[in-house]
């Protein structure tokens, strides 16, 4: 993590028994960057969760993170066409950003049929302003699902 004073940094109070957070002591460790290892119970739900650390004098404002069940995979190069899509491992949780309207971005990976694939698409956007399509093409191009709205 990294800030301002974290010499002021004693621990963390945690959350509850399925949220372990330990503040841990490294040689590359300084006043503005420090280490913690955060270790999470299978059943934390996926999605926004914050750590509280305890200060010295007083309290810091909370450490915003995601949970996810898998690695993440950031979008790298262009991914604007079924030609250009970006080669992905799963399961893996992309990480990326859609930055206009109409922008559309393709992954390729391999599954064996009758294999299920769950996506979940997270934004800052509001519904009104966000309404993402999502279409599973075969090797061949050929459409073979497609969602919209979800």
């Amino acid at each position: 993590m990294t800030g301002t004073d974290l010499d002021e940094l004693v621990g963390f109070k945690q959350p509850d028994a399925a949220v372990n957070v330990e503040l841990l002591t490294l040689k590359s460790d300084t006043l503005t960057a420090r280490t913690i290892r955060v270790k999470l119970d299978e059943f934390v739900p996926i999605g926004p969760a914050e750590l509280k650390p305890k200060a010295v004098r007083g309290t810091m404002p909370p450490i915003r993170i995601w949970v996810d069940r898998f690695a993440p995979t950031s979008e790298a190069g262009t991914t604007d066409a079924p030609s250009m899509a970006m080669p992905i491992a799963l399961p893996t949780t992309v990480v990326g950003s859609l930055d206009r309207m109409g922008d559309v971005d393709y992954f390729r990976f391999e599954a064996k049929a009758g294999s299920e694939l769950g996506v979940s698409l997270i934004t800052s956007a509001t519904q009104a302003k966000f309404d993402p399509v999502l279409t599973l093409l075969g090797p061949d191009g050929q459409v073979l699902s497609e969602r919209q709205g979800f």
